[in-house]
């Protein structure tokens, strides 16, 4: 498997602190299918890797390009996750392509975002953030088993749930 399957749509930047940029730009890279951008700014203190339309900014951990210096995010981020808007992917592929960079899904499944439900993968990075990959109104299960809303008009008007299982 050659190509990322994740293609991400937008987010402007997110600025993470990071104890090793140059490790981080690389896993971001290898690991999500990220563009070098603009690498190793102000000595290394700050790299600039483009996803899609948006960029993620790591910035060392104690260097003065970090605005959370000297605020409480300094002791412990405020961060909980971000989210990645990423066209739809085969969730199997994606995470046959994570589990060969060992990068663990954490977490998966029907979340609500700024473009309404869709499904998503959670990975952590190598420091720990996690990172939410969303995808559009597809949703599929931890299994890889697609669960498809159907409007049953021939018998009733009413919504019925129904699971289509992969051939294995």
């Amino acid at each position: 498997m050659r190509v990322c399957p994740f293609k991400h749509r937008r987010l402007d930047h997110v600025v993470l602190r990071c104890r090793s940029v140059e490790a981080m730009a690389r896993w971001y890279i290898e690991v999500l299918g990220g563009a070098p951008e603009w690498l190793g700014r102000f000595g290394g203190a700050l790299s600039h890797v483009r996803v899609g339309e948006s960029l993620i900014d790591f910035v060392a951990m104690e260097s003065s390009l970090a605005f959370a210096n000297g605020s409480p995010a300094a002791e412990a981020s405020a961060l909980d996750h971000f989210a990645l808007r990423c066209d739809d992917f085969d969730v199997r592929v994606a995470r046959e392509w994570l589990a060969a960079r060992g990068a663990e899904v954490v977490s998966s499944g029907s979340r609500y975002g700024a473009d309404g439900q869709g499904f998503s993968l959670y990975v952590r990075d190598p420091e720990g953030n996690v990172v939410e990959l969303k995808c559009g109104a597809a949703q599929r299960d931890c299994d890889g088993v697609v669960l498809v809303a159907l409007r049953v008009r021939a018998v009733s008007n009413r919504s019925v749930r129904v699971q289509v299982c992969p051939q294995k």
